[in-house]
């Protein structure tokens, strides 16, 4: 998903620009708070527009974290601390 075209879904591209300064991209949406939105300057009903929206995202936007997670356990050395959250069920 790239962020602008997200933004502009919910119609708010003008805050692609303060995005992409914070470096905030998929990964790092479902982490934002509405503090992080206040700092970067969005304004309170933009910012609510996107709590809400992000929420609405749910799970849809980790799938990718979840494997990632689970291809760096999978590579972690034996005495990696990783490997101690290894479960019985195969990945």
């Amino acid at each position: 998903m790239d962020i602008g075209t997200w933004l502009q879904s919910l119609g708010l591209l003008r805050y692609e620009a303060v995005f992409r300064e914070n470096e905030i991209d998929r990964d790092a949406l479902p982490e934002l708070e509405e503090s992080d939105l206040e700092k970067i300057g969005i304004p309170l009903g933009p910012r609510k527009l996107l709590l809400k929206a992000i929420r609405a995202l749910g799970t849809t936007a980790q799938p990718h974290l979840v494997n990632r997670w689970r291809s760096r356990r999978s590579d972690c050395r034996p005495d990696c601390p990783l490997s101690k959250l290894r479960t019985s069920e195969s990945d």
